[in-house]
């Protein structure tokens, strides 16, 4: 079994995070409140009947990168907001899959992402987790980085084969 502590390509995935929404929250006040990774459910899959999806044509940046098209869901509620955008190439292979999920609770804010690149055969090559509180001034936030869980790797199959079936893809 591959080690699957890796690091995100970053030539594809800044391109997708253009397409990411702001996850905006109250500023909170005192110390900065510690980054928690794995503590919000990014990769669970879409709840039925909740969220819209989008069918685009990748931007000329991405098609460079092999992406023709870019499947993205949506969906919020009063607490959480969730995005997640799978890169596809033209014969409709996943080649990136970026999940973002951002929440509130009273005065903090707090958001984890997930960032995944995959090779032809459909196997995860990269792979990094993110999450960061949000305050103001910036001393009051907080970042932590680190590579995929031991269970990320089916979590992002069933996700990805989730956003397909929801999306049409």
């Amino acid at each position: 079994m591959k080690d699957e502590r890796i690091t995100v390509n970053r030539k594809c995935m800044r391109h997708v995070i253009l397409l990411a929404v702001g996850f905006a929250a109250a500023p909170i006040r005192g110390h900065a409140q510690a980054a928690r990774v794995d503590r919000l459910p990014v990769l669970e899959l879409p709840t039925p009947g909740v969220g819209e999806c989008r069918n685009d044509p990748a931007t000329p940046a991405l098609r460079r990168d092999g992406v023709a098209r870019i499947v993205t869901f949506q969906s919020s509620d009063s607490t959480r907001h969730r995005l997640v955008s799978l890169g596809m190439d033209a014969k409709g292979r996943s080649i990136l899959l970026m999940a973002i999920m951002g929440t509130t609770q009273g005065r903090r804010g707090e958001s984890e992402t997930v960032q995944v690149s995959f090779a032809p055969d459909g196997a995860i090559v990269r792979g990094r987790r993110s999450a960061f509180t949000t305050g103001t001034p910036a001393r009051r936030s907080d970042d932590r980085h680190l590579g995929l869980l031991p269970t990320d790797s089916m979590a992002i199959h069933r996700l990805d084969a989730a956003l397909r079936q929801r999306c049409r893809a």
